[in-house]
């Protein structure tokens, strides 16, 4: 086709420059439409085959603070005694567990030793300065928090049996029975020692001695002044009070027995 005029060509010229511009313009969306519908379809799978679903994996390692729930308390801890901790003013005992009370002594080598204090000791340098998450179990009569306490992801109240520091407590839990009887048969902890178990010394009992009965169950203390107190069951401080004979204090059969052997009865 011939153009007579200027005016035509300018009329022809556009009509062409607006067919290629539609003709790129199809182009493109023909490249991405296939695309984009792609990424919307899930990808095929092959016949036996599974794909994983990710999950938010627990942090174990403690590394930041966890927020804290009604079922767990997390946060440094200090060491009160081989199973009891405090985190933030919380004091946590840790459950299905038993170690020595702090006046209690061992015996190794003919000498008395501190275990207690070793056990306690020996939790303190495993925590360190790491955080300790705290899983919450119950309540105690104390109203102190009893739980499995984890540094790392490792169960403290485990490893405290295992490495003989405490005694699985059976009377409420046979939790670690097992790794009690690890460490005893290796004679770890106060397994290498001759010692009295927890609970028989909360109820009086010292080494070479047997528990006390019923019948003699009246506790001779000697106080910090020097005076000669006993303590019938029932008193406001019978439960705390222990009787140490390598001290002087004594067991009695009776108020009469022990008034006659020079000891007052407690106020309280």
């Amino acid at each position: 086709m011939r153009c007579r005029d200027g005016r035509g060509r300018r009329i022809l010229r556009s009509v062409l420059i607006a067919i290629a511009v539609g003709l790129v313009a199809g182009a493109v969306v023909a490249l991405l439409v296939p695309q984009r519908d792609a990424a919307d379809r899930a990808p095929a799978e092959r016949p036996g085959t599974f794909r994983l679903v990710p999950r938010e994996a627990p942090d174990v390692r403690y590394g930041a603070a966890l927020p804290d729930r009604p079922d767990r308390i997390v946060g440094r801890a200090s060491v009160i005694d081989g199973d009891t901790i405090e985190i933030r003013g919380q004091s946590i005992r840790l459950f299905g567990i038993d170690a020595l009370e702090d006046d209690q002594k061992c015996l190794a080598g003919g000498k008395r030793q501190r275990c207690a204090q070793r056990a306690a000791n020996a939790l303190s340098e495993k925590i360190g300065r790491r955080n300790v998450l705290c899983e919450k179990r119950a309540r105690d009569r104390y109203d102190r928090i009893v739980g499995v306490c984890y540094a790392d992801g490792e169960d403290l109240n485990a490893w405290l049996v295992a490495e003989g520091w405490a005694l699985a407590y059976r009377r409420y839990s046979r939790l670690y029975v097992e790794h009690e009887e690890k460490a005893r048969r290796a004679n770890k902890g106060v397994w290498a020692t001759r010692f009295v178990k927890p609970w028989e010394a909360r109820r009086g009992k010292r080494l070479g001695q047997r528990v006390a009965t019923r019948r003699c169950a009246i506790k001779g203390n000697i106080s910090a002044a020097g005076e000669r107190i006993y303590h019938v069951p029932g008193g406001y401080y019978y439960g705390q009070t222990r009787v140490d004979e390598s001290e002087g204090e004594r067991w009695f059969c009776s108020e009469a027995e022990a008034r006659a052997a020079g000891w007052r009865p407690a106020l309280r």
